[in-house]
């Protein structure tokens, strides 16, 4: 099975706090499926307003939705408040089945959810608010084909027309291999290394980038 992941942060508040230094940036990381999202800087200003997007995909070897569940138990989410020193101010650690789905008895394929959590303090006196939504999305993997298909029997104009409708449709970028990770952010990270190379395509709903893993 598949799951797609959509964890939209919207504010962070923590009220009474007030960081001397305006000069310093601060960001968001969050981790989940072994692979890291960096959202863009923002000034440390409380409340800090981000509608920022993290995208998470990954397979599972897994035929229904208890076994995905028990999956997900061993992952764990790690979010952290942090400066441009990447020093922790705060964060928050669960596993990834309690973070995602926190009332396990309710489990559509597809979810969505309002909601908040307290992270825990690290350098702030005062624990953090986290406000956001997440999207779930599971999928089941399609088996492949075993059958033998004779490709002389295909017309030749029937397979060009195929290939240019998929090079001429705005999706062509998006379409990743079965081990990618959707990663959205102003920066992101791959089992510890810094990712090379351009984006494969910039929208107005923000970056893509395709994190291959290993």
């Amino acid at each position: 099975m598949r799951i797609l992941t959509d964890i939209q942060i919207s504010m962070i508040s923590c009220p009474g706090v007030r960081i001397s230094s305006y000069k310093t940036k601060l960001y968001l990381r969050i981790k989940l499926f072994n692979c890291l999202a960096i959202s863009s800087q923002f000034k440390p200003k409380f409340p800090v307003i981000l509608y920022e997007h993290f995208y998470f995909d990954q397979h599972f070897d897994s035929r229904n939705n208890k076994q995905l569940l028990d999956l997900l138990s061993d992952q764990e989410l790690v979010i952290e408040l942090m400066d441009e020193k990447n020093l922790i101010l705060c964060k928050y650690e669960s596993k990834a089945n309690d973070f995602l789905y926190p009332r396990p008895q309710l489990r559509p394929k597809y979810s969505q959810s309002s909601r908040s959590l307290l992270m825990d303090c690290c350098l702030l006196p005062i624990a953090p608010k986290l406000e956001f939504n997440i999207i779930n999305t599971i999928t089941e993997d399609v088996e492949e084909c075993d059958t033998d298909i004779d490709i002389n029997t295909l017309e030749s104009d029937s397979i060009e027309s195929d290939l240019e409708s998929e090079e001429n449709s705005p999706l062509q970028s998006l379409r990743l291999s079965s081990k990618s990770r959707y990663v959205y952010g102003g920066r992101a990270i791959a089992d510890g290394r810094p990712l090379s190379g351009s984006p494969p395509e910039v929208s107005a709903i923000g970056l893509w980038i395709a994190v291959r893993s290993v």
